[in-house]
């Protein structure tokens, strides 16, 4: 048994009886505790977006433009990052005057494209 004085100033005693049974439970929660952290590290990073160094001043030309993404919204910096036909990823600042354009540009190709398909779908089903 194991007493000390609380808080309050009064005396609490605690009894520390360990069997086997319990030190073996608690070291496989610890061990559980640790995996999950360990896991839980690993999918968090393999979702999270490439952040951006450096912001392109290049304008690119918006035919070139296959899609688009934000950077995550922990990274130091938000950016878009426009990925063209060739597969090249340009990191962008979202508050230049012609990167919205673009964006619109590009989710309403992405958005009649999507039309186009279902027409299709529908018409040959």
């Amino acid at each position: 048994m194991y007493c000390f004085q609380n808080i309050y100033g009064s005396l609490s005693c605690i009894c520390c009886i360990w069997s086997f049974k319990n030190i073996v439970i608690t070291a496989y929660n610890l061990l559980e505790n640790v995996f999950l952290m360990i896991f839980s590290l690993y999918s968090i990073d393999s979702v999270q977006s490439k952040c951006c160094g450096e912001l392109s001043n290049v304008k690119i030309p918006v035919k070139m433009v296959a899609s688009y993404s934000w950077t995550s919204s922990s990274c130091p910096r938000r950016a878009i990052v426009f990925k063209t036909i060739a597969g090249r990823e340009f990191c962008v600042d979202p508050e230049t005057t012609w990167v919205s354009g673009h964006v619109d540009k590009v989710d309403k190709r992405t958005k009649t494209t999507t039309e186009t398909l279902v027409q299709i779908l529908v018409t040959y089903n």
